[in-house]
């Protein structure tokens, strides 16, 4: 049974043993926002795309407190509830409320009655939203497998890379695609310093956005933007933006008049204790990272450091071997 099937059978049930007209269910999102994904009510006046913030309205009062909440006889005057579409929270006579555990969401219930919802009906719901909180758990642990065997699949796949590919610049740009593709993001990159360490330029990017035209092989100063704070101080950065809609910062600087980007994640390919390159990864939406696949950011830049060690050290040995070949002569 998907999400949405045991969510709506839930609600029913939940309206039904406590007679109410509408039963919801708010979880969190990944910004600071609750939505509703998921309802069951006896009329056709729930708004789908309903969110709510801490301390807007009775559901986000709960989210604030973290508590539970029973109103038997509110105010028609005020809307409060934040989930119906035209006039219908005007009907609406008694609500119940509890909050799910460490701020997942909140489930609620109401009537078109007063004086409906007891301390008994309060206990319920609460052990309701208990078994929400389970099988939400449930869903993350089997989510984490997933993404564990996902990400493992993904690291075989990129050590492979180099034998199917020996050529660098076809490497990086299968390397990209494979990144896009196994953590989702919509766009990946890969930035190299050049040799005197004054600046940096744009090698490859999986696909093309907005103001990148004419970038690829552009030199960017060291001191420029995101990149070039990574560059200069060898420290990964993952910004998300959880606050509004702006973008958390300018890749390349001021100059650049780029696409803008909600989540963006820098990671160092450190050699010689000299960071030779940075692998991007970018989203124009908000999105958290989770620690496996921190954990899958952390064994990549291990490999990649790596293999970009070992590509610098045959270099030095080819231009060591045609220097004794030019002294000979």
């Amino acid at each position: 049974m998907g999400n949405h099937s045991f969510y709506r059978h839930l609600l029913g049930t939940v309206c039904n043993v406590f007679e109410g007209y509408s039963s919801v269910l708010f979880l969190k999102d990944n910004s600071l926002s609750y939505s509703l994904v998921s309802y069951f009510s006896l009329g056709d006046s729930i708004n789908p795309s309903s969110s709510v913030i801490p301390g807007k309205g009775l559901i986000g009062w709960i989210i604030k407190n973290q508590q539970p909440l029973v109103v038997n006889d509110f105010s028609k005057e005020k809307r409060l509830l934040c989930y119906y579409l035209k006039r219908e929270e005007e009907k609406i006579k008694s609500f119940m409320g509890t909050p799910l555990p460490q701020g997942k969401g909140v489930l609620c219930v109401d009537s078109k009655k007063t004086y409906t919802f007891t301390p008994k009906d309060q206990k319920i719901l609460y052990y309701f939203g208990r078994l929400v909180d389970s099988f939400i758990s449930e869903t993350e642990r089997v989510q984490e497998l997933e993404d564990t065997v996902n990400y493992y699949n993904a690291l075989q796949l990129v050590y492979s890379l180099k034998e199917k590919y020996p050529k660098w610049d076809m490497y990086l740009i299968h390397l990209l695609k494979v990144l896009s593709a196994y953590t989702k993001f919509p766009y990946c990159m890969f930035v190299s310093r050049d040799e005197r360490g004054t600046g940096y330029y744009l090698e490859k990017c999986n696909e093309k956005m907005k103001g990148i035209e004419g970038c690829e092989g552009k030199r960017f100063h060291i001191n420029d933007g995101l990149i070039g704070w990574v560059f200069k101080h060898h420290r990964s950065i993952i910004l998300c933006n959880q606050e509004d809609d702006r973008p958390v910062s300018s890749l390349f600087g001021k100059g650049y008049k780029g696409e803008e980007f909600q989540t963006i994640v820098c990671l160092p390919l450190v050699v010689n204790l000299k960071t030779r390159g940075v692998l991007i990864f970018l989203d124009n939406d908000r999105r958290e990272i989770p620690d496996r696949l921190s954990e899958f950011f952390n064994l990549l830049i291990c490999h990649m450091s790596l293999f970009l060690e070992n590509l610098y050290l045959k270099d030095k040995l080819r231009k060591k071997k045609n220097k004794e070949k030019q002294n000979k002569r």
